[in-house]
């Protein structure tokens, strides 16, 4: 998790509205907050799959989901709720613009049997890929609305380099809550794979990119595992003086596989199986065959923790562990898991 988001006085301000306990992780007390909801919401309705979960939450926190497919279903929209006054939905086209995935606005006018909030989910060209999660965004804003009424609306966004803590947050947020632990446990047995990841995918969330569905249930696996993702990269401050300039065309850094992207669920972390981000992958293992050999769709070996070495040369303490690699496009991903 970023570690700004716990410094983040936009972050505590927000605990503060919510009136929760002041702690030293702001972070953890909105979350545990919003466990606490979903928890509620699980035991008032007995929902058995993550899509019943979140509709059931929607229902709770009064909102509803509309999808736009096109621009014409946009347009419609639009049309039919400035035709019963609410004028917010004036600006929704320009809101909906590249960059934004969904928003949520509150009725001015609502009618009898209206839900309180709309939910407008861009699914329009790639952004449908992004649908399940954007759902969970715009219901994170909802479960921490506060009091004053600080939100008059809710965007999802993409990824910029920079991004507002707020933002960030329901992102962090929708990642936890949309993945929820309670309801993947019970059929998160044995070894997790990549198959049993994508078999759960269409029981509990067949709406959840592949992307999204296999870092969430990675985190909701109560066995430890980390997740790689690995790609040609550079190191750190490699990148750093490239961009200012500071090499010649002929004497440039070299992109080597690294773990440019790494997610350790929970019980990982317990027992001190950690990948840090950018590490290099060591030749020897798997990821780099599975990545190397395009005849290879993918690998699984008994390995050791100790072959992975940070860029100074220490390496990591001696764990027998599992990895399971495949090709994905121009990555390698793999599931890493005690022996």
């Amino acid at each position: 998790m970023n570690k700004g988001l716990k410094e983040s006085f936009q972050i505590a301000r927000l605990a503060a509205d919510l009136r929760l306990p002041r702690k030293e992780d702001p972070v953890a007390t909105i979350l545990s907050f919003c466990h606490r909801r979903i928890n509620s919401v699980l035991n008032e309705f007995g929902c058995t799959t993550l899509s019943g979960l979140m509709n059931a939450v929607a229902a709770s926190l009064d909102t509803l989901f509309v999808e736009i497919h096109d621009d014409s279903g946009l347009a419609e929209l639009r049309a039919a709720y400035l035709g019963r006054g609410e004028r917010i939905f004036a600006t929704l086209t320009e809101q909906l613009g590249p960059d934004v995935y969904a928003i949520t606005f509150r009725l001015t006018q609502p009618r009898e049997g209206d839900r309180q909030f709309v939910s407008i989910i861009d699914c329009r060209g790639d952004k449908v890929w992004r649908k399940y999660f954007s759902k969970w965004h715009e219901l994170a804003h909802l479960l921490t609305l506060t009091p004053q009424t600080r939100l008059k609306f809710c965007r999802t966004h993409a990824e910029p380099e920079e991004k507002d803590p707020e933002e960030a947050l329901m992102d962090v947020i929708a990642g936890e809550v949309g993945f929820c632990p309670q309801l993947v446990r019970p059929h998160a047995k044995g070894q997790i794979s990549f198959e049993k990841i994508a078999e759960l995918r269409e029981e509990l969330c067949p709406d959840a990119s592949q992307q999204a569905s296999l870092i969430g249930l990675v985190k909701a696996w109560p066995s430890p595992c980390v997740l790689v993702e690995a790609r040609r990269a550079l190191k750190a401050h490699e990148r750093r003086s490239l961009m200012q300039g500071r090499f010649s065309f002929s004497d440039g850094p070299v992109e080597v596989l690294r773990a440019v992207k790494v997610t350790a669920n929970k019980a990982a972390e317990r027992v001190g199986i950690t990948i840090h981000r950018n590490m290099r992958v060591p030749e020897q293992s798997v990821i780099s065959q599975v990545f190397e050999e395009d005849s290879l769709i993918s690998m699984e070996a008994d390995e050791d923790l100790a072959w992975w070495t940070s860029s100074s040369g220490r390496g990591l303490a001696r764990q027998p562990i599992t990895v399971k690699a495949r090709c994905r496009w121009d990555a390698a991903e793999a599931l890493v898991v005690p022996t």
